[in-house]
């Protein structure tokens, strides 16, 4: 019996957009996909020929699907993939090929599981128009994020950043408000008791009460709050005929903000791995910290990768050796270790972030996330090819 499992509430397609566009998060995105890309997959098998055949296989899908599978987990926990396979020749005799691996829309796919064991069967993909196709287990692949909870599904890695980034954007409202409102301050007038000459916009000048005039002129100041005082007598009793006008001011609460946004920032870039200041036991100030943090956010977003990794094993390796070998366990993928030029460089580039309380618009405008790549020689898609396998996928 297969039991339907439709996905958990997701995050919607707007916030979502919102969301990757936010200078902080677009950089943390940038900075755990590069880091993932370059850190090597290996095939552990004992015939070296049959390992060297199924890197031929592998590798083609590799980098489209580490990109397609992070950006599943932003926004849902989890990414479903169709895989297709094919009959090639070899110096060995006919084998089968992987010939596809092609994403599935998360608003258009079920998981299929069996009901007494929770094992992964299928999935069922709709297209536009609700016409259903059931793909069977040995062409589903389903990875999934922190299941624990959740169900089959997973957790999405911007459901931890949500409430920061909405937090975030009313504490930037109230600072906007702030700015134009309390930090512009507060226009005190007096006038004299009376009436004087007046044209408003210009036209002929009448009598007009002095209250009339003061308010007309206060309200001409945006963004102030004003108070018109009447006073026919200065302090010392002697009648007055000038007016006064005197700003008021708070004194200066704008850096309540500024440390509100900041640590904001902070727990939304946290979201990705970069896990709070106050989780290590640096002793030696500021930079060693920031060190320890680094080598923490790589040791979490190594783990994030081991779990493509093993999905992948299990789903496409074990039915494509059972097909070509007769052996399920014949190859297996692994992660392989950062070589330490790139550990190094992204060990700086984290030991930077977390050294600069900074996570904005300013500190995604010095980080060159583009140079970053091209410098660890990782050759990129085009944004519109994400959506896209190689080949006929």
């Amino acid at each position: 019996y297969k039991g339907r499992q439709p996905p958990p509430s997701r995050l919607s397609d707007v916030e979502f957009k919102a969301m990757l566009y936010d200078p902080t998060i677009s950089l943390a995105i940038e900075i755990i996909t590069a880091l993932c890309l370059q850190q090597p997959w290996t095939v552990e098998c004992d015939d070296d020929v049959y390992a060297d055949f199924v890197w031929t296989q592998i590798e083609p899908y590799r980098k489209f699907i580490i990109q397609s599978t992070i950006m599943g987990f932003l926004q849902n926990g989890y990414k479903v993939f169709e895989t297709r396979y094919g009959i090639v020749e070899t110096e060995v005799g006919l084998r089968q090929s992987i010939t596809g691996i092609k994403p599935l829309r998360p608003d258009l796919t079920d998981i299929l599981l069996e009901e007494e064991t929770a094992d992964l069967v299928g999935c069922i993909n709709s297209d536009t128009t609700g016409k259903e196709v059931e793909i069977d287990k040995d062409h589903t692949v389903f990875i999934n994020l922190d299941k624990d909870g959740y169900g089959a599904y997973g957790k999405p890695i911007l459901r931890t950043a949500q409430t920061a980034h909405r937090k975030y954007n009313k504490a930037e409202e109230g600072a906007a408000r702030y700015d134009e409102k309390v930090a512009g301050g507060f226009l005190w007038l007096t006038h004299p008791v009376g009436t004087s000459p007046y044209s408003g916009d210009g036209g002929l000048a009448v009598e007009t009460p002095n209250e009339v005039i003061c308010n007309k002129m206060a309200q001409s100041m945006r963004g102030v709050g004003y108070a018109c005082v009447p006073r026919a007598e200065d302090d010392q009793g002697k009648p007055i005929e000038g007016w006064t006008a005197q700003f008021l001011n708070d004194g200066g609460m704008q850096h309540s903000f500024v440390d509100r946004l900041k640590y904001l920032d902070g727990q939304k870039m946290r979201a990705f791995g970069v896990p709070e200041r106050s989780a290590t036991e640096g002793s030696m100030g500021t930079k060693a910290e920031a060190e320890a943090h680094a080598d923490v956010a790589i040791m979490v977003n190594g783990q994030r990768h081991e779990r493509i990794i093993d999905s992948i094993n299990p789903q496409i390796l074990e039915p494509f050796n059972r097909s070509n070998t007769g052996d399920p366990g014949k190859a297996r993928l692994a992660l392989g270790k950062l070589d330490p030029d790139s550990r190094n460089l992204f060990q700086a580039i984290f030991t930077g972030l977390m050294a600069d309380p900074l996570f904005g618009d300013e500190l995604a405008r010095r980080v060159d996330i583009g140079l970053l790549i091209d410098k660890l020689g990782i050759p990129m898609k085009q944004v519109e090819e994400f959506s896209e396998g190689p080949d006929d996928a």
